[in-house]
């Protein structure tokens, strides 16, 4: 894979450059999946016009993917903002183009991108979940915990929000809520090794070292978690 360094001069083009061909193709994106109804739409007989559009705007994300692939980022990138210019709400190619920008590590790129999708389309929980990630990834907790607090997914049980805001929480210091929120990740997936290890962390942090404890010898026990994590827990067990 190779990167482009240098096209034309103005703003919007240079900050396409750098983009990795193929890095964030993979980077967690459903739309096949989600367009696949759509493909099935477009071969019946009499195709309905709403399946007629999603399967155009679904090949012009192919269209953007093929010109990355071969070796043409910039003109991927054009043609992904040249779709959502013309469909802002299709989510797919705007998960894909911030993808795109994270491999590449257009931050403030990213940042824009976002701000403006968590705060446009609320309800695609996506957005908010990646601006959050991005914020602490960032070192900003307290921004990722305002953001998730104010804009939870529509199912409360989601596991990545449930994760996220309980490292927000810890990151942040609000051990009580950290373990409250790490509680609930070992109930719904008790055999998730690094819920376990959370859930020390928390409790220790909270001052219930009993607690601590007890998450601490399940997560050194815990033959599926590398060696590092078993290792720190165990530290963390003597020290206590």
């Amino acid at each position: 894979m190779s990167l482009v360094n240098d096209v034309l001069n103005d703003r919007q083009r240079r900050r396409a450059m750098p983009l990795l061909l193929l890095a964030a193709v993979l980077a967690g994106l459903c739309w096949q999946a989600a367009f696949a109804g759509a493909i099935q739409g477009f071969q019946r007989t009499n195709p309905s016009p709403e399946a007629v559009g999603r399967y155009t705007l679904h090949r012009e994300l192919v269209r953007a993917q093929a010109s990355i692939a071969a070796g043409r980022p910039a003109a991927g990138v054009e043609r992904l903002q040249m779709l959502l210019a013309e469909a802002p709400e299709y989510h797919p190619a705007r998960e894909y183009l911030i993808a795109l920008l994270i491999e590449a590590g257009e931050r403030e790129w990213v940042l824009d991108e976002l701000r403006l999708a968590s705060e446009r389309w609320p309800e695609h929980s996506r957005y908010a979940l990646w601006h959050a990630r991005f914020l602490l990834e960032a070192g900003n907790a307290a921004g990722a915990i305002r953001l998730l607090e104010t804009a939870p997914p529509s199912d409360l049980s989601d596991g990545e929000y449930r994760a996220l805001l309980a490292a927000a929480y810890q990151r942040e210091g609000r051990y009580a809520q950290a373990l409250s929120a790490y509680r609930a990740l070992t109930i719904s997936e008790p055999d998730h090794g690094p819920w376990w290890l959370g859930l020390a962390l928390a409790a220790e942090g909270a001052g219930h070292v009993e607690k601590a404890e007890q998450a601490y010898r399940r997560v050194v026990a815990d033959g599926r978690l590398n060696t590092e994590l078993r290792r720190f827990a165990e530290q963390r067990l003597n020290s206590l």
